[in-house]
């Protein structure tokens, strides 16, 4: 299977499930995509930003109905719930509009505001304005990434498999040294110890 076969069968739906995890690799490698003519641009900033809104709406609503059992199941997040209230009292608008780009409480984000008193007419509108700005934002450079390479690599097309396997490694290389971070402060939170070792005589 081609790659253009490739992206025609499962590109849309790829994108879509990555922006509701909200996977920037994801939405790039789909703005580089539309440059090249696999994709369509206004298309992917529409499921990018379709995908972030239901995500963190998901997220939002987790919150308001369940946010005390998710702190209680992952006492990791209360390391983060500080961080994002104190926005909240502070910027209000502005939090929900920025949460999305903040790297590390852009899931627990929605949920502490869930479970504050925002209402959620703005966080919805709010939230709507923010995904479309940041699925713009994301598509956008990565088509202007792949206009900046086709200025130095005439021939991209013979690369291309290596700039798309080279930007998914980053970015799930990324996305496992934060979870990662996340586990071992899920271990620290939950009272995790080492195990003692055993004295020698």
């Amino acid at each position: 299977m081609t790659l253009e076969q490739l992206v025609a069968t499962y590109g849309y739906p790829v994108l879509f499930g990555g922006a509701l995890l909200e996977g920037e690799t994801v939405v790039a490698i789909a703005g580089y995509l539309a440059h090249r003519g696999y994709l369509s641009l206004p298309f992917v900033v529409a499921l990018a930003a379709a995908g972030g809104f239901v995500g963190d709406q998901f997220y939002f609503y987790l919150g308001h109905r369940h946010g005390n059992a998710v702190l209680v199941r992952f006492p990791s997040l209360q390391a983060y719930v500080g961080r994002v209230t104190r926005l909240i009292e502070r910027y209000q608008v502005w939090a929900i509009f920025f949460i999305r780009f903040m790297y590390g409480v852009r899931t627990v984000g929605p949920i502490v505001f869930g479970m504050s008193r925002v209402p959620w007419h703005l966080f919805v509108i709010l939230n709507l304005i923010s995904s479309l700005v940041w699925a713009a934002a994301i598509a956008g450079a990565g088509y202007a990434f792949g206009q900046a390479v086709g200025l130095v690599l005439h021939d991209l097309e013979r690369y291309e498999w290596a700039f798309l396997i080279g930007l998914a490694t980053v970015g799930a290389g990324a996305w496992l040294y934060h979870a990662w971070r996340w586990r071992k402060r899920r271990g620290l939170a939950d009272g995790d110890t080492p195990p003692p070792r055993e004295e020698r005589h």
